[in-house]
């Protein structure tokens, strides 16, 4: 039987989706120092054996906002719980939407990665991340290296978090924890400022409300799981 979420903690979602989007224009203006501490820490601190366990555990969460790791995780859904299976579609439409949302909002401005910018930040050759509007009318050949905003990882991982969380609430916690290691990760990584993740984690809670919620997708996926006898 599915189960929606409530108007409570609908309208706080709501909130935490416009709370994050705020901080993500606030982090602007920290994104670059940040930036650039991780990349003068990390490459010293790896070397150690007990940073460098800990770093690996992050880089294994990435697979929690990937595409692949999402099906794979739909999956295991299916093979746990094979009556609940009508509940897929709503997971993954709240996932990979949110995924391609922000893959889309990529195409709207070019920022370069943390990886490709902080070295010619920090020897003078570029003074900001941001470099330029609407690529795909310019014509600027801007590949994986100017995508930085905002993060798809952090949209998929959070639409996924949202998701999961209304098909397990009492597994919430965790799910959380996963979410947010997943998308801390592409900081750690040098592929993401801090600002890329809150604005990728805003358009994934916002996917995830309207999935999950009372408005009409929420309800087509009430009467389609009704259908299906859950």
């Amino acid at each position: 039987m599915s189960v929606g979420i409530g108007r409570t903690a609908i309208r706080r979602a709501h909130l935490l989706s416009l709370v994050l989007a705020l901080l993500g224009f606030v982090f602007l203006a920290v994104d670059v120092p940040i930036a650039q501490f991780i990349f003068e820490v990390k490459l010293p601190v790896v070397e150690n054996d007990f940073y460098s366990g800990f770093f690996r555990l992050f880089n294994l969460t990435e697979v929690y906002a990937h595409g692949t790791g999402v099906a794979l995780i739909l999956l295991g859904l299916v093979a746990f719980q094979p009556a609940r299976w009508a509940a897929l579609p709503r997971i993954a439409l709240s996932a990979y939407s949110a995924g391609i949302l922000a893959v889309a909002c990529k195409m709207l401005v070019v920022r370069m990665r943390p990886a490709d910018f902080v070295p010619a930040f920090m020897s003078g050759e570029a003074t900001t991340s941001f470099d330029g509007w609407f690529p795909f009318i310019s014509q600027v050949s801007i590949g994986w290296s100017g995508q930085s905003f905002p993060s798809a990882h952090a949209a998929t991982a959070t639409g996924l978090t949202v998701a999961l969380c209304w098909y397990c609430p009492r597994a919430s916690w965790y799910i959380i924890l996963l979410g947010c290691m997943a998308s801390v990760q592409r900081v750690l990584a040098g592929s993401h400022y801090p600002s890329d993740i809150l604005f990728g984690a805003a358009i994934g809670t916002a996917i995830g409300l309207i999935a999950t919620g009372p408005g009409y997708v929420g309800r087509f996926h009430d009467r389609l799981e009704r259908l299906c006898g859950q």
